[in-house]
């Protein structure tokens, strides 16, 4: 613990703390839009509209976001906060209008155009400061509060709406969307670890190269893994008459995820990254197959907490693989691929879990989810030289 302290007290410590705060926007806009709009349309079928709205268009145009930040710079950055928080606070207070409460929908798409790339700018910038293993335990770190952001979000979400509205938190989420823009952009301590401002991305305007799409197609597999989780978990809670059970199972994963994320950054592992990339995918994958065994909810959370231990370092070996496979010091741009790849691949596999689960039950979902992850870590082995660079961390 001693390092990850070292690490916290560094500027790259403010600047992940920092961070953490804005994303916790994240974390907290999603519930509140949703019962939001619920609120205003009494109807839950626009509230998924709008929700789905803001998820789709902030992974469409994630990378778009990240080649402005990277053109632009820190101007780009606060023009983004500014104004992903004046589009969150005008939801808050736009009455409904028109057929499925289309005002929502507009102003959450819009608002997903424009949502700031926290993580990329953070993680861009610890790149180019910070190299081996004390690079590994800044990943960790922030990768850690990222998870934490969505577990806590949703919390202080129920607790504004509890005590106000749904539109408070709103305006909360909309507040911290506008203070990381700033704070990252104009505190003299967060400026210092600004990514740097490029007139053209090296090698390429989408930050991507070979190497890296295969990095994220397979995260793309994770991503799709999880979306089968998600639905079957609902399903299973479902069953045994506690929903609400779900978003335990889940802060199960999510805590599993966080406390593997601190064993993985504390210490060198053997191999090359594209290596651990594998195996961690791999391991993942068999955790979430054996999701199909419980049969309480108990023990539904035990096993997602052991899936969950390889759950976060995946995204820590993803991060490692953008530094050593971007030309030159890695770009916003290819950080923002994350964003676009989990989310892109979360929402083919709730779809098809959807679909699995009404016709066959939660067990073939989960070993579906389970199947799609190692065939993702199969694939990651692409990335073994020559394309990734042996390093031994």
């Amino acid at each position: 613990m001693g390092d990850y302290l070292d690490v916290l007290r560094s500027p790259a410590g403010r600047l992940m703390v920092v961070s953490g705060v804005a994303r916790l926007s994240w974390g907290i806009e999603g519930l509140a839009l949703l019962f939001h709009v619920e609120d205003a349309a009494d109807s839950f079928a626009a509230a998924g509209l709008a929700v789905g709205a803001l998820g789709v268009t902030s992974a469409i145009f994630a990378p778009l976001r990240g080649a402005l930040v990277d053109l632009h710079g820190g101007t780009a950055m606060l023009s983004l906060g500014l104004l992903a928080g004046a589009l969150t606070a005008a939801i808050a207070i736009t009455p409904a209008a028109g057929p499925e409460a289309l005002s929502y929908i507009v102003l959450a798409g819009l608002t997903g155009v424009v949502a700031p790339p926290f993580t990329a700018w953070t993680r861009t910038g610890l790149a180019r400061n910070l190299s081996g293993d004390r690079l590994r335990r800044a990943y960790t770190i922030d990768n850690v509060f990222e998870e934490s952001a969505f577990v806590a979000g949703p919390l202080v979400a129920g607790l504004v709406i509890a005590l106000a509205t749904p539109g408070a938190a709103l305006v909360l989420a909309a507040g911290l969307a506008t203070f990381g823009g700033l704070a990252l952009t104009r505190s003299p301590g967060a400026r210092e670890w600004a990514p740097p401002r490029r007139g053209v991305v090296e090698g390429s305007r989408t930050g991507l190269n070979r190497a890296l799409a295969v990095a994220f197609v397979a995260l793309a597999g994770m991503g799709a893994g999880v979306g089968f989780v998600e639905v079957a978990v609902a399903a299973f809670a479902e069953g045994e008459g506690s929903e609400g059970s779900a978003g335990l199972i889940l802060a199960g994963l999510s805590a599993g995820g966080i406390l593997g994320a601190l064993v993985y950054g504390a210490r060198p592992w053997r191999g090359s990254t594209a290596r651990q990339y594998a195996v961690l995918l791999g391991l993942l994958g068999a955790g979430l197959a054996l999701l199909a065994l419980p049969e309480s909810v108990l023990a539904m959370v035990a096993l997602a907490g052991l899936a969950g231990l390889a759950f976060t370092p995946v995204f820590i070996a993803n991060s490692l693989l953008v530094e050593e496979l971007s030309p030159g010091r890695p770009s916003t741009v290819a950080f923002t691929w994350v964003s676009t790849a989990m989310n892109a691949g979360v929402a083919v596999g709730a779809a098809a879990g959807g679909g699995l689960v009404d016709a066959r039950g939660t067990d073939p979902a989960f070993l579906a989810a389970g199947a799609v992850v190692l065939a993702s870590a199969a694939f990651a082995l692409a990335l073994e030289p020559p394309f990734g660079r042996a390093r031994m961390s």
